[in-house]
């Protein structure tokens, strides 16, 4: 028996450890889903054995649903599922081997090599040995971890474990490492009702269509003890094919600091981007960024919690220098995940200062203070459809009072918008790398200066793609 989410039949793959979250300074509309939520999980689940004929049907139901959980997130409850049919008298290397998976996820080291041990004698002797090496780095030992991954090494031909065992060693021996990457691509189409791409400087009532691309990679050069040093790059591009002028687009490279801990993940990193729209240059930034993530906390709430911090300079183009200045943002996130249930929240506080634009006697203020916050939650319909909502409410406050000309009088007024933004989408799995994405959104802004006051709609479709170790 193949559990679902598994690897092809007659093939098992190892846990591979969890590569970190894409962040990025600057993205302008990118909405795909792994750059939202873009910390991916290539752990797998992988099954040696088949399940008694005889097994009670309430057994199975619970290994079933356990796995159902594990896809879901909610890991927890998947432990217990897998405990629940362990319990009904089901007893198979399926069922240990995703136990010990769980128990490892969990941090519960020293029940995941329990688990890990019992399959040594089965014909998943190989696959054991490995995982055993990762729990063994998990707890610090890597005198344990080096013979284990040595005795998958010396095991005989060059299979998927075996390489991914070199690898290990290679880490433990201080070498370079440069298998560990990991990369993103997204190509969509749809329209848009506003597609000026611009609306805290001023909005349009043109609609269009659109085709959209994005593209996001993350490759380590060095690693060492859980820790990696390596390079991030994304590439980002929307084009209305009638009307050029609203074209956007965005290339960002930068180095990066990550660190593993036992229930954490930290990281900084340096960024550089450079984007345009209508075919001239808009902004290039110059940033820094600074995270980290608990995969535990809030008590007894299983919450998963992360804070980042960035700042960036940044230099407008020839056609933007009122852009000039500098950008700052504080973010704090929090997650649940529930039964087939994942639900989030974001606070987001934005700083800019720029240039702002003078002309004649009047003044624009570019240098607004956000405050943005975000839930959202998303239902597995089934094991590969999941379906979602999200709402968002931003309130604005620009630094320095507008001076503009009303009916001929100038008047000057402080802009204040508060903006809405609500969107649904369906993502629909055809493999186990690759989805499809549908998504209407809408956004509506309420302006104390009329003229950037307007509504938005967008729908598009997509198909995104994972690529990595795995």
């Amino acid at each position: 028996m193949l559990l679902p989410g598994s690897a092809n039949a007659g093939q098992s793959l190892a846990i591979l450890p969890a590569i970190s979250s894409f962040h990025f300074l600057s993205n302008p509309g990118a909405s795909c889903l792994l750059c939202k939520r873009i910390a991916v999980c290539l752990l797998w689940f992988a099954v040696a054995g088949a399940a008694q004929a005889t097994t009670d049907k309430k057994a199975a139901e619970s290994l079933n649903t356990g796995v159902i959980l594990f896809q879901s997130g909610d890991l927890v409850a998947a432990r217990d599922s897998f405990l629940e049919a362990e319990a009904l008298g089901l007893h198979s290397p399926s069922l240990t081997y995703n136990l010990a998976v769980v128990y490892y996820r969990l941090g519960d080291y020293g029940a995941a090599e329990e688990r890990f041990r019992s399959l040594l004698e089965s014909g998943d002797r190989t696959l054991a040995e490995y995982n055993l090496g990762l729990v063994a780095l998990a707890n610090g030992d890597q005198e344990a971890a080096r013979s284990w991954f040595l005795s998958v090494s010396e095991t005989g031909g060059r299979g998927k474990l075996q390489q991914m065992a070199d690898t290990q060693l290679g880490r433990l021996s201080g070498r370079e490492d440069a298998g560990g990457y990991q990369g993103v691509l997204s190509l969509a189409g749809g329209y848009d009702s506003n597609i000026a791409g611009l609306p805290d400087a001023g909005a349009s009532s043109k609609g269009g269509a659109f085709t959209e691309g994005f593209a996001a990679g993350s490759y380590d050069l060095y690693t060492w003890q859980g820790s990696s040093f390596g390079l991030d790059g994304v590439l980002y591009t929307r084009r209305y094919p009638s009307d050029s002028d609203y074209d956007s687009s965005l290339i960002q490279g930068g180095m990066f600091w990550r660190q593993n801990l036992e229930n954490a993940e930290q990281g900084v990193g340096i960024v550089l981007s450079q984007s345009w729209f209508g075919g001239d240059t808009f902004e290039t930034r110059y940033g820094l960024e600074a995270e980290r993530q608990w995969l535990a906390c809030g008590g007894g709430f299983d919450l998963e919690c992360s804070v980042d911090v960035a700042a960036a300079l940044i230099q407008g183009g020839s056609r933007y220098r009122a852009y000039d200045g500098d950008w700052y943002r504080i973010r704090l996130s929090v997650a649940k995940r529930a039964g087939p249930w994942r639900l989030s929240g974001q606070y987001r506080w934005t700083l800019e200062n720029r240039e702002d634009l003078t002309y004649s006697d009047q003044f624009v203020s570019l240098s607004p203070q956000h405050h943005r916050l975000e839930l959202a939650a998303r239902y597995v319909l089934k094991q590969d459809l999941m379906l979602g909502v999200e709402s968002a409410f931003r309130f604005s406050r620009y630094q320095d009072p507008h001076v503009y000309d009303q009916d001929g009088t100038l008047v000057s007024e402080r802009r204040v918008d508060r903006r809405i933004n609500a969107s649904l989408f369906a993502e629909q799995w055809l493999t186990d790398r690759w989805m499809i994405r549908g998504e209407w959104q809408y956004q509506d802004t309420d302006s104390s200066i009329e003229v950037y006051g307007y509504r938005r709609h967008t729908v598009m479709l997509g198909i995104e793609g994972v690529f990595g170790p795995g």
